[in-house]
């Protein structure tokens, strides 16, 4: 077990915390040094692992890069460098175009205006005024056509939190509609 929880943390937020639990005074030099090491060791320790890309991914990403009014993001608490390395060795790096990173904040929760930098920058200032009139222009066709190629009803799974009205547990959905 490691000394401290990795779940939802940053790269850069575990390395200062692990360079902490082993009294190493945490400088510029010893955080580029950790850095460093553990980038080099990503392309050794990958293969070694079960890391894949899960059912429907793929063709998820794919029917998105297929659009050329779509754009793919990521906003990851790994390093820039240690991202590329672990979705390039699963061969979907390529489908993101810019994103925020660990690099960008050690704090998760501040690297959304990191993103929505580079998108403005990615995608023209624009963008997000002409955004609403993409989504409205996809038709309920357009999502069930899509959900109907992509999604398998026998494998899908819903779970509710709360008390919801008029909701019965043995509901069933038709895929045709």
């Amino acid at each position: 077990e490691l000394p401290i929880d990795l779940r939802g943390r940053t790269d850069t937020s575990i390395m200062r915390d692990l360079l902490a639990h082993i009294k190493i005074e945490i400088t510029p030099e010893a955080a580029e040094k950790f850095r460093s090491e553990y980038l080099a060791l990503l392309p050794v320790t990958l293969p070694k692992g079960h890391a894949r890309v899960l059912p429907g991914m793929q063709a998820g990403l794919d029917a998105i890069a297929a659009h050329p009014d779509l754009h793919q993001a990521l906003l990851t608490g790994n390093l820039r460098e240690g991202a590329r390395l672990k979705l390039g060795h699963v061969g979907i790096w390529s489908y993101f175009e810019f994103g925020a990173f660990a690099d960008d904040s050690s704090d998760r929760n501040k690297l959304g205006p990191f993103a929505l930098a580079r998108a403005k920058e990615k995608l023209g200032i624009d963008y997000f005024e002409r955004r609403p009139k993409l989504i409205d222009a996809v038709t309920v066709e357009d999502a069930k056509r899509v959900a109907r190629r992509l999604l398998d009803p026998s494998k899908l799974f819903f779970a509710v939190v709360g008390d919801p009205v008029g909701l019965k547990p043995d509901a069933t959905v038709d895929p045709a509609e």
